[in-house]
């Protein structure tokens, strides 16, 4: 969904996702060994990936974010999304950080930003994601962010996954410098 939010936090901010941005997701999401622990997908072109971004923007179901390092405004450096809104729940994922910069803490400062923005400025009390069961750096972020687990399988992902959720109130505990950060909109 095109929309105007946007927050910053220490070194990470999240902002609108913009068509300049589409070429790194891509070849990003494209990298086979990176994304192994994604959906699969087949080989996404050029024109796949536009006309992905032309439906994006009309589709209320899903707030993405690109990641900036605060140090360099508008140079995306991954993707977050908010998707699945339904009665004060939503989920978490589509997270991709640069293949470069994996392992320095930014998807998990992407991850509780993202979080931060659900729970206010869409009023949410839980946040849910699914994570592959192979994916034990992403389960350990998940965990330290806030997220427990919920279920061992995922009914919508199915055997391979874990199903977790976050508490609005437990992660301001674990995490009460987010209370203070602003979602300001977008120039």
């Amino acid at each position: 969904m095109q929309h105007d939010m946007m927050a910053k936090f220490r070194e990470i901010i999240l902002r609108p996702l913009s068509e300049a941005d589409m070429e790194c997701l891509r070849q990003w999401r494209n990298d086979r060994g990176y994304t192994r622990f994604l959906s699969a997908m087949p080989y996404i072109t050029h024109e796949m990936q536009s006309a992905w971004y032309a439906g994006y923007l009309t589709d209320e179901s899903i707030y993405t974010f690109a990641v900036d390092q605060a140090e360099a405004p508008g140079d995306c450096i991954g993707s977050v999304s908010l998707y699945n809104f339904r009665a004060g729940i939503c989920e978490f994922g589509k997270i991709m950080i640069c293949p470069e910069l994996s392992g320095r803490g930014f998807g998990g400062a992407a991850e509780r930003l993202a979080m931060h923005i659900g729970f206010q400025k869409f009023g949410l009390s839980r946040i849910d994601t699914n994570i592959h069961k192979k994916n034990i750096a992403a389960l350990k972020k998940a965990e330290k962010d806030g997220f427990s687990m919920q279920k061992d399988t995922c009914s919508c992902c199915g055997d391979d996954y874990h199903h977790l959720i976050a508490d609005k109130s437990e992660f301001y505990v674990s995490h009460p410098g987010y209370k203070t950060v602003e979602i300001d909109v977008f120039k």
